[in-house]
């Protein structure tokens, strides 16, 4: 774990990144990708609140991994969730990246199928989702 300071050095790269996967294109643009002068590359995932147990286990890390390999090739990579609130940096290990970017490419296969999935897991995360006022499960519509 680091903490942040005013003295990095190095360029940013704000683009957007295509990434291909699963015969497919999935374009995202990550929160903040520092260069760094020896070449090394720092990926980070922002968050405004306080460090959680869980935010490791999102499968997004995967999709970052993933779209910096490639992006980057024979780079030392390192993925990290930054904490305004806490203001540390903590870098973010591989675990089940495979299983994880399944999960991608079975909800592409399903999307392509018009299979949209109204059930979540977890409805935790429902009220920050963008579908949220729209969602038939949310309304009470699904069963």
């Amino acid at each position: 774990m680091a903490d942040i300071t005013n003295s990095e050095v190095g360029q940013y790269d704000t683009d957007e990144w295509s990434i291909d996967f699963a015969g497919k294109t999935i374009t995202l643009t990550p929160d903040r990708v520092l260069i760094e002068p020896d070449g090394r590359v720092r990926v980070q995932r922002v968050r405004t609140g306080r460090r959680s147990k869980s935010e490791a286990d999102n499968r997004i890390y995967a999709l970052l991994r993933h779209g910096a390999g490639a992006r980057y090739p024979g780079t030392t990579i390192s993925i990290e969730t930054l904490y305004l609130a806490t203001r540390e940096i903590v870098p973010v290990m591989a675990r089940n990246d495979q299983k994880l970017l399944d999960e991608y490419a079975d909800a592409i296969g399903a999307i392509e199928q018009g299979i949209f999935g109204t059930k979540p897991n977890d409805t935790r995360g429902c009220p920050n989702c963008q579908c949220y006022f729209t969602c038939d499960f949310v309304n009470g519509i699904a069963s």
